[in-house]
């Protein structure tokens, strides 16, 4: 299975929402509309974890998963 991420950033549209402010960090705009900062998380990890949980399914592997969807879910509110 192939996996093709799709980035999206949304940086630039705050910039233009927000084209006066003294910062340009993303963790600043999400700061500015009161949401989570984001999750670090390389996407790398992310595959990595998701070809390991389809192979075998066990403690780690459910872990490692339920980190990825809470990236996920911080990632998505936060766009």
């Amino acid at each position: 299975m192939s996996l093709n991420p799709s980035t999206i950033d949304v940086r630039p549209c705050f910039m233009k929402f927000y084209p006066k402010v003294e910062k340009s960090s993303l963790a600043y705009y999400l700061k500015e509309c009161e949401l989570d900062n984001k999750l670090d998380m390389p996407f790398h990890h992310m595959f990595k974890y998701y070809e390991r949980a389809l192979k075998e399914t066990n403690a780690t592997t459910a872990k490692q998963i339920r980190e990825v969807a809470e990236y996920c879910i911080i990632d998505a509110i936060s766009c």
